[in-house]
């Protein structure tokens, strides 16, 4: 499968800037955008996050004071190489220089969670009793950071894509000591004592799903009898996209941000011309709508290798590529993806993605690979669970 399907848009190459482009790193010879790259080997992390960071410096060269940036990063979910690239870049922004200076100011991390993850974390990770209706606003009150959470999430997390590297950005965003936010709307399962029949739909106590739901689709999501959106379905990855958006915009505005990482699977950045996914409803579009004229937003994704190893571009809906020309498309890192079966431990996969992990890593010199690359280590149960009883005010 190839990109040939694509409406080919004029193209216009941006600029390298002052500095040339990382060793590893070359422009793609017929490129879909003007900042289309190929990496040299699949396993170059320190390629691509040298490059990532030239960007988004670039671009906070080019802002006008008082800018707010928000690099909205497309991820294949399962992928370690696309998980460790948002924490390189949490790493490098957030990195000071020999003269205490830091260009990017203030930064924050938002990625796609449900807001109502602690209490679920909470409830099935630690047991503690945290009723269906509990107030959500609690965790934010109490640990407006979410960093309670991540520690928890690192300790007991119960994702099943790409666990370590997942756990790596939370460690990366502790470690930074920036504020993480959790944009995605809360979601439930229905008929969850009934496997075969169980499905997930966004909750009804989420105030700004139900309000994006009833501007859009004129639908009243207020209550378990109502009619509910499915998450997956283009209407419910509408009505996500705008909360994400809301949310991670005044989050934004809360903690006097500068700089935005936003974290979020492909089909939410670019849409998905296959799935019904128009870029008009994408979480870019959403991001377009909402933020402030002097703000600017940097879009990148990773091109997916089908099973020939070539890289999939056919699902970027075109008027994502004529609205962005500059989104960033980085073809040829690994596609290598890792998912647990189940919720539990599954000590054979997770040995699998550490290994992973720290292969790409080996694209450092051996003295100085970053931490990120390694297991993060966690906080004692005891104390995950102390600190997420307090954040949700469990008594």
């Amino acid at each position: 499968m190839s990109d040939d399907d694509i409406k080919r848009i004029p193209v216009k190459i941006i600029p390298s800037g002052l500095q040339p482009l990382p060793r590893g790193i070359v422009p793609h010879d017929d490129p879909v955008t003007g900042r289309d790259y190929i990496v040299s080997g699949p396993h170059d992390m320190r390629a691509v996050d040298e490059l990532i960071h030239k960007i988004v410096c670039e671009e906070r060269a080019g802002m006008a004071t008082g800018g707010r940036l928000y690099i909205v990063m497309g991820e294949r979910h399962g992928m370690p190489s696309n998980v460790l690239a948002q924490a390189g870049l949490v790493d490098n922004l957030t990195a000071t220089s020999e003269s205490g200076q830091n260009p990017h100011g203030k930064v924050i991390v938002s990625v796609e969670n449900p807001k109502n993850l602690p209490g679920f974390l909470a409830r099935e990770g630690f047991g503690l009793d945290v009723p269906e209706d509990f107030a959500i606003h609690e965790s934010e009150k109490n640990d407006p950071l979410n960093h309670a959470f991540a520690r928890a999430q690192i300790l007991k997390g119960k994702n099943v894509e790409a666990p370590i590297s997942d756990n790596i950005l939370l460690s990366r965003v502790l470690q930074a000591d920036a504020p993480l936010v959790l944009s995605d709307a809360m979601q439930k399962t229905m008929n969850i004592d009934n496997p075969d029949e169980a499905y997930e739909v966004l909750h009804w106590l989420d105030d700004e799903a139900r309000i994006f739901a009833q501007r859009f689709y004129n639908m009243d999501m207020d209550g378990p009898d109502a009619e509910l959106l499915e998450p997956e379905n283009p209407d419910g990855m509408h009505v996500r996209n705008a909360v994400m958006a809301k949310r991670t915009i005044d989050a934004a505005q809360k903690h006097e941000a500068d700089t935005v990482i936003v974290t979020a699977g492909s089909a939410h950045v670019e849409g998905d011309r296959y799935d019904g996914l128009p870029y008009e409803t994408s979480l870019t579009k959403m991001f377009e709508e909402g933020i402030r004229p002097q703000d600017r937003i940097v879009t990148i994704s990773f091109a997916e290798a089908d099973d020939e190893g070539e890289p999939v571009l056919n699902t970027i809906p075109d008027e994502m590529l004529a609205a962005h020309p500059d989104h960033v498309i980085i073809r040829g890192l690994s596609s290598e993806a890792f998912f647990k079966t189940q919720v539990g431990p599954e000590p054979e996969i997770e040995q699998a993605e550490l290994a992973h992990i720290e292969k790409l890593g080996q694209s450092y010199d051996p003295e100085a690979v970053p931490e990120r690359f390694q297991k993060p280590a966690a906080v004692s149960e005891q104390t995950a669970r102390d600190e997420l009883q307090a954040a949700l005010s469990l008594g």
